[in-house]
């Protein structure tokens, strides 16, 4: 379950015939350093007109419990960049993050390669503007039924302890990201001309066009 080379475990991780449960451990300190650094990147007097142009808010380390096992010193940030500060400045806490298990592995070397059943990355959306929580999700399952790619995902309740014991921070959707396994389990590897195993390209939309 937690080291590299583990076959991405998709029939367990995104398991969609219950409600998924994760509890996150986090330093007070450290939760109090997310929340000032995204203050900062919100209320900023010189913030860029495109959103997108913004720094990424600070990467932390977390402690991560699922299913009676426990990963340590996980790399946990806020995600977003419109939607992350227009949540944040309405008072919402409940936040879109990003886990990455392996970040930390120069200043931790015990989890070097880390992985959660052989993912290296999930994303957690909070359903920011939909009141349903379930539009991703149906999108989800409405271009898969068609046969055309898409990331899974499943519903997960997050637990989040800053010192004082688990607080329920709610209901998320919990989502592979593009660039860890999905392009491998969807469309294969080939070879290139000289040889090397490969996946393929990957591209994000930037901008308006």
């Amino acid at each position: 379950s937690h080291c590299r080379g583990v076959a991405p475990n998709y029939d367990k991780v995104f398991d969609d015939t219950f409600v998924h449960r994760f509890d996150i451990t986090i330093d007070p300190e450290t939760y109090q350093a997310m929340d000032d650094d995204l203050y900062n990147l919100t209320y900023v007097s010189d913030k860029p007109e495109d959103l997108d142009a913004l720094d990424d808010p600070i990467w932390m380390p977390v402690d991560v419990q699922y299913d009676g096992e426990l990963w340590t010193n996980v790399g946990m940030r806020w995600k977003g960049h419109s939607s992350l500060l227009g949540a944040y400045a309405n008072g919402i806490r409940k936040l879109s993050f990003l886990l990455t298990f392996d970040y930390f592995e120069e200043a931790y070397p015990e989890i070097f390669n880390q992985r959660f059943f052989g993912f290296k990355k999930l994303i957690f959306a909070n359903g920011y503007t939909d009141q349903s929580f379930i539009r991703e999700k149906v999108a989800s399952e409405v271009f898969r039924a068609a046969d055309i790619p898409t990331y899974r995902m499943v519903f997960t309740e997050v637990y989040i302890d800053r010192g004082d014991g688990p607080e329920y921070l709610g209901l998320y959707t919990v989502m592979e990201d593009p660039s860890d396994q999905m392009l491998e389990a969807q469309f294969g590897t080939y070879y290139d001309n000289t040889g090397n195993n490969v996946v393929g390209n990957l591209y994000k939309p930037w901008g308006d066009a």
